[in-house]
């Protein structure tokens, strides 16, 4: 009967060993969030669902980022329940200033601000805005491109051009691997973080 009892203790620890070995390969590796993974389904889901305030968020950051000289990125990650300001990137003339969770209150980020012409209050309605989406980033730009949601390393985004796409833009972005073309100005996109070598690196299917 000991024996027996040894063996089923075993066998639990085995399988507990294993649990925790699962749990903690589903923790992002920087903040704890849990890793869920979305696929091109979801994408396109999201944006039926939600292609109204997809577009009205692409025009408000039109609004804001009236020239492709200077390139805005944002993205809001979610941490312990809450939703804040992960990275805030600006090119300006091919000149990279790269800011990971910046501080809001810093003079640096004052000064970004003000060079863009933008307030606190515009982080703000970019974050409600990205909410209302059901998205996590954007980039300023031709094409306007919209982090939809990560999975694992890998993004899902939309590029949304100002014009439906001509055929030669079609064949550009329809690779099947990056891109798919959707519908009109709309092209699906997945990008893989370069660093991760295990990280698929296409479209699922691709």
């Amino acid at each position: 009967m000991n024996k027996i009892f040894k063996w089923t203790l075993i066998i639990l620890g085995l399988f507990f060993l294993i649990y925790v070995c699962l749990w903690i390969y589903g923790i992002s590796n920087s903040n704890g969030s849990p890793v869920i993974h979305h696929l091109k389904k979801d994408l396109i889901d999201n944006y039926n669902v939600k292609a109204k305030e997809i577009i009205k968020l692409r025009n408000y950051v039109r609004n804001i980022c009236p020239t492709d000289e200077v390139i805005v990125s944002i993205e809001f990650s979610e941490i312990d329940g809450n939703i804040i300001l992960s990275s805030f990137h600006v090119t300006d003339n091919g000149k990279s200033d790269s800011n990971w969770y910046p501080d809001l209150s810093a003079e640096k980020t004052d000064t970004l601000l003000q060079n863009l012409g933008w307030k606190n209050e515009t982080l703000s309605t970019l974050k409600g805005m990205l909410v209302d989406a059901n998205c996590i980033s954007v980039t300023s730009g031709e094409p306007c491109t919209i982090g939809y949601q990560r999975s694992g390393t890998g993004l899902y985004s939309y590029k949304v051009f100002n014009q439906p796409l001509s055929d030669s833009l079609k064949n550009k972005y329809n690779d099947g691997c990056t891109y798919i073309y959707f519908h009109d100005n709309i092209v699906l996109e997945y990008t893989a973080d370069p660093g991760d070598k295990g990280a698929r690196k296409c479209f699922e299917g691709f």
